[in-house]
C-alpha cells in the first residue's frame, strides 16, 4: 500500500485529483457546522412550532451565534472530524491524491482553530 501512495506514477482513477480532495475536504466541514447548527436551534427551539420564524435560521443570525470564539472552534472542530471519516473512505478506495487533498483541507481549517484557541489563552 506504501509503495502505491508514494509512487511517481500517475494514478489509474480518472477522478483522483488533489484539488478534488480540496474540494470535498473544504465542502464537508462547512455541511458539518450548517448540520450542527440545526440541530442545536431545533434542540433549543423545540418548544416552538416547528420553525416558525424564518428568523431563527437566517445566515445573519448564524454568524451572530457563531461569532464567539469558544463555540467557534467547537464547530470548526466538528468539521475536522467529520473529514477523518471522508479521509478514510478515500483512502480505502485507494484514492490517495483525493486523500492527500482532504488532509491539505484539513490543516487550512485547523490553522483558525489553533491560531484562536492560543490566542484566547491569553487574552
Amino acid at each position: 500500500m506504501l509503495n502505491k501512495m508514494f509512487s511517481q506514477n500517475p494514478t489509474i482513477y480518472k477522478y483522483d485529483r488533489l484539488w478534488i480532495g480540496l474540494v470535498v475536504g473544504l465542502i464537508v466541514p462547512v455541511t458539518g457546522v450548517l448540520l450542527v447548527y440545526l440541530l442545536s436551534v431545533v434542540n433549543h427551539y423545540l418548544h416552538l412550532p416547528f420553525l416558525a420564524s424564518n428568523e431563527i435560521l437566517s445566515i445573519p443570525t448564524l454568524i451572530k451565534n457563531i461569532s464567539s470564539v469558544l463555540v467557534l472552534t467547537k464547530f470548526l472542530s466538528v468539521g475536522c472530524i467529520l473529514n477523518l471519516g471522508v479521509f478514510f473512505l478515500f483512502i480505502n478506495r485507494d484514492y490517495f491524491n483525493i486523500a492527500r487533498g482532504i488532509i491539505f483541507a484539513t490543516m487550512l481549517i485547523a490553522m483558525p482553530i489553533i491560531v484562536l484557541t492560543v490566542k484566547g489563552w491569553f487574552a
